[in-house]
């Protein structure tokens, strides 16, 4: 199956990283990582939580650097599957990387911590609704609704309202999501 990242012969390269997911051990996942490093496939919403119950530690610092190459919902993946194997070191550095100046790094914080942010996270994600780019604001109003946590209602209606469909649309599913949970301050609405 590994050789099939090499040489896919017709199949799916996705495929083959459900079916060494579903196998595991750790030369299943040493060659999902590394296919994911060469571009050939995501770890995508399927192999990222597998990777994060399995408890192959040794992963972490590949999947750090994967935050590194990746952007979107990469990197949401990517910490998925550090959170899942316990790590604590990658959210508090995502949470300084919201202050970066390069735009990619902005963003890539902001996914990364809707999955590893913690309550410190929500003040700097809502600030970073007030990005200049539309990557930083979409990244930030996905995070907010991971969050569960009812500051963030009031950005998010006024992130909902955004100038951009790509931030208005997770600023209003996050926003209804928030909602379903019971998490709307008295008096907002």
């Amino acid at each position: 199956l590994l050789s099939v990242f090499i040489r896919p012969r017709g199949v799916s390269s996705l495929s083959v990283g459900y079916a060494l997911a579903r196998l595991g051990g750790d030369q299943a996942w040493e060659g999902i990582i590394e296919a994911a490093e060469m571009g050939y496939m995501s770890l995508g919403p399927s192999i990222a939580p597998r990777l994060g119950e399995s408890g192959y530690v040794r992963a972490m610092p590949r999947l750090r650097r994967l935050l590194d190459l990746e952007t979107g919902y990469e990197c949401h993946y990517a910490a998925l599957a550090l959170k899942g194997l316990g790590d604590t070191v990658t959210g508090p550095e995502m949470l300084e990387e919201l202050g970066n100046a390069a735009p990619w790094r902005r963003a890539r914080a902001a996914w990364s911590l809707s999955v590893l942010g913690g309550p410190e996270s929500v003040e700097p994600l809502i600030a970073a609704l007030g990005d200049d780019l539309d990557c930083v604001r979409e990244a930030a109003a996905f995070a907010l609704g991971e969050m569960d946590d009812h500051r963030a209602v009031g950005p998010l209606t006024a992130a909902a309202s955004d100038e951009s469909e790509a931030v208005r649309r997770p600023a209003q599913s996050s926003l209804e999501r928030l909602l379903k949970a019971g998490r709307r301050p008295v008096g907002l609405f």
